[in-house]
């Protein structure tokens, strides 16, 4: 694999953690959404209302098609950072690169690798904390959704 190949997948790989993250949050924060507007506020048609941050037919949606896919997602990506080293990707292969570059004479490059080992199995706690957190919800609002 070239190096801009292993950059691709790298920023793709990291891409992933972002949207899993941010639709996370997006799900979880969905009954915060149903407070009301402030008695300032003028309400338009293209707002919406309370009522439709919670439709029967949007929970439904997310509920059946979206938090599976993420949950699959996230479990994907937690099993890879926790892989060996024989994964491309996990912290044990980060690490036994490091051993490689310091082997090989590039104390620097061993040193950025450590760093970004440590980082990424920083970021498998986030996910699975994340993981967690979208178990919680769909245990909480996809109960009584058909």
């Amino acid at each position: 694999m070239s190096t801009r190949t292993a950059r691709s997948t790298r920023r793709a790989r990291w891409a992933g953690v972002a949207v899993l993250t941010a639709l996370a949050t997006t799900v979880l924060t969905l009954p915060a959404s149903a407070v009301p507007a402030p008695a300032t506020a003028v309400p338009t048609a293209s707002m919406g209302t309370a009522a439709d941050a919670t439709d029967p037919d949007d929970m439904s949606r997310l509920c059946r098609d979206r938090l599976p896919i993420i949950q699959a997602r996230a479990a994907h990506l937690i099993e890879v950072l926790e892989s060996g080293p024989d994964v491309v990707g996990s912290v044990e292969w980060l690490r036994a690169n490091a051993d490689t570059a310091e082997a090989n004479g590039r104390p620097e490059r061993a040193q950025l690798l450590r760093a970004r080992a440590d980082l990424r199995a920083t970021r498998a706690d986030d996910i699975a904390r994340v993981v967690q957190r979208l178990e919680d919800a769909a245990a909480t609002y996809c109960t009584d959704v058909p």
